[in-house]
């Protein structure tokens, strides 16, 4: 679907159940009663080519945001738009607050799926790419009501917009964010349709204790294996782990330095790696080294004598890391850099408290799992704009993609058969 041009902003205010705006029955002066009047929600839907023209607005809901997350910032989602998925429109559904100077307090990056992406009716998906660790949307509130009005503005405009469908697809919701909790407080108020296609657990590491007391919820086995896997490293040579953020000297050598080395492995031979195609490895310059915006890049490498074997792409958003790729020298893959890397990054967290979360941004069976043990829940989830669209047309929703997913594995099994017999 092309970009479609802005739309007049349609204006939304909290009502009490009756549908009466709130007021106190008391005598009230002019000034109070306009102190007391709910303030009004504006929402537009603008292409992110235009996003110039409210970046400061932008970074500054970033920076406030009551769940962090850094695939929605401005230098993300640019370079993701424009060199991941050059053939999406990404479109952003923006809600501001107030009558006078109006705040930006929400911001909803969406493009519009169909059959193609598996949809038997269009729906509007949350943006997503190969890379994004979460769709939580930039919500800034003081309460969690004022999260809830965000939402509710959102999913008006999506029902009363003509061009946009009335069912939202969130795939990859944290169920305990702000933002995930205050949707269900507002589905089940206003009997808005609200089904989770799927869940898993990730794997997440807080801050509950020291390094060491952590370790010792470990397997002996477990800590055994970790400690032999660094002597092994160390016999090699001088062994230094070390967190680079763009700021730091040498942030784009390592950066170019980590790219290479991804795609020394198994990712490049399957052309996964960011350096495989040209617009993966412009992504990555772009997200992680942008050259105006700012950066919420972090590189956590492991040196043997200076030369970087193993190192985690991170992400970080209000003290939040966020894990998007990671890379090793596999001739070492005995001495285990990858892990090493991860509980390295851990005992940063626990010991120097320079970071608030490490959120894996995994799947639910990986092997970080055993060495992060905290778990965050992660929902994918439609849904309902309006009461037209109603849970028989998100069940055929989710069932035709859950048959064309069937269908997409026994394709891929019976080619990697067929390339395994020639």
């Amino acid at each position: 679907m092309g970009e479609l041009a802005t739309q007049k902003r349609r204006s939304f205010e909290p009502t009490n159940p009756a549908g009466e705006k709130e007021y106190s029955n008391q005598k009230l002066t002019n000034e109070e009663r306009h102190l007391n009047k709910p303030e009004k929600f504006d929402a537009e839907l603008v292409p992110l080519s235009e996003a110039n023209h409210f970046m400061g607005d932008w970074l500054r809901l970033a920076e406030r945001a009551v769940d962090p997350t850094p695939y929605y910032n401005p230098a993300y989602l640019l370079a993701s738009a424009k060199h991941l998925c050059p053939e999406t429109s990404c479109q952003l559904v923006l809600v501001w607050q107030g009558d006078g100077p109006k705040k930006l307090v929400g911001l909803f990056p969406i493009s519009v799926k169909g059959i193609r992406y598996g949809y038997l009716h269009p729906v509007c998906e949350l943006w997503r790419d190969c890379v994004t660790g979460n769709t939580v949307p930039l919500i800034s509130g003081e309460t969690i009501e004022t999260v809830e009005t965000v939402w509710s503005c959102f999913l008006e405009f999506l029902a009363r917009h003509p061009n946009l469908p009335d069912v939202l697809h969130c795939r990859e919701l944290g169920a305990d964010t702000q933002s995930g909790l205050a949707l269900q407080n507002l589905v089940s108020g206003k009997g808005i349709i609200r089904n989770v296609e799927n869940s898993h657990e990730r794997a997440v590491a807080k801050p509950v204790s020291s390094y060491a007391d952590y370790t010792k919820k470990w397997s002996k086995k477990r800590s055994r294996n970790l400690r032999a896997a660094h002597r092994k490293l160390a016999e090699k040579g001088t062994v230094t782990f070390e967190n680079i953020s763009q700021s730091d000297p040498g942030f784009s050598d390592a950066l170019d330095e980590l790219l290479k080395l991804e795609a020394s492995g198994w990712k490049g031979q399957m052309g996964t790696a960011f350096n495989s195609q040209k617009g993966s490895r412009d992504f990555a310059l772009n997200a992680f080294n942008p050259k105006i915006l700012p950066s919420a890049a972090l590189l956590s490498v492991i040196r043997l004598d200076g030369r970087i074997i193993a190192g985690l792409f991170n992400l970080v958003s209000q003290g939040h890391v966020f894990g998007v790729r990671s890379g090793i020298d596999e001739s070492l893959a005995q001495c285990s850099p990858g892990i090493l890397a991860y509980t390295w990054l851990l005992e940063k967290l626990l010991e120097t408290g320079d970071y608030q979360l490490l959120d894996s941004c995994t799947d639910g069976n990986h092997l970080l799992n055993k060495y992060w043990l905290e778990r965050k829940t992660i929902e994918a989830v439609y849904v309902t704009a309006s009461q037209r669209s109603g849970a028989k047309r998100i069940d055929r929703i989710i069932n035709t993609r859950r048959a064309a997913k069937t269908l997409r594995d026994s394709c891929n099994g019976l080619i990697g058969r067929i390339r395994q017999k020639r």
